[in-house]
């Protein structure tokens, strides 16, 4: 008696998905353990808290990137006891991050350093009020730093991030 052979059922097509799928959780899975991402889109850089007890703001952002994008949305909380008339909001990006354009402020970037200035209808903060700039931009190169920058000044005073 000859054995039958037994023959391997076909390969199911689609592998291809598959593969995506897989490669997907992968990097989600990569993701999860960046500090201060969250998979729902939104980033905080509450554990980059500066120590200064003395500072003229809070900043807080929400972060949302793709694949060479980001969109970031700022607020800015004037935390002194006198009203801010005309403001200067600057930061630094900690990897290559391109701001291609801005809502609630005019920014200009020059090499990492961004400086946001207020626009006609936000010039004035008054204690414990906020402002929300925005930005849009590219990134090339994930720098496993942090996304958002870890410090902002107001004015030239420090702020503290939340």
């Amino acid at each position: 008696m000859n054995p039958t052979p037994v023959q391997s059922p076909p390969r199911p097509r689609g592998r291809g998905a598959a593969a995506f799928a897989v490669g997907l959780l992968l990097l989600i899975t990569i993701l999860s353990f960046v500090p201060g991402m969250n998979l729902g889109g939104s980033a905080r850089a509450a554990s980059l808290a500066q120590t200064s007890t003395s500072t003229a703001c809070t900043v807080s952002s929400q972060l949302n990137v793709a694949q060479g994008g980001f969109a970031t949305t700022l607020t800015v909380t004037n935390t002194s006891t006198t009203t801010i008339t005309g403001w200067v909001l600057t930061f630094t990006f900690s990897g290559d991050q391109r701001i291609t354009s801005a809502w609630n402020a005019n920014d200009t970037q020059t090499g990492a350093q961004v400086t946001a200035t207020n626009v006609s209808y936000n010039g004035t903060i008054a204690p414990n009020g906020s402002i929300y700039p925005g930005i849009y931009g590219t990134w090339t190169v994930w720098n496993n730093g942090p996304f958002v920058p870890t410090s902002f000044t107001l004015n030239g005073q420090s702020c503290s991030i939340v």
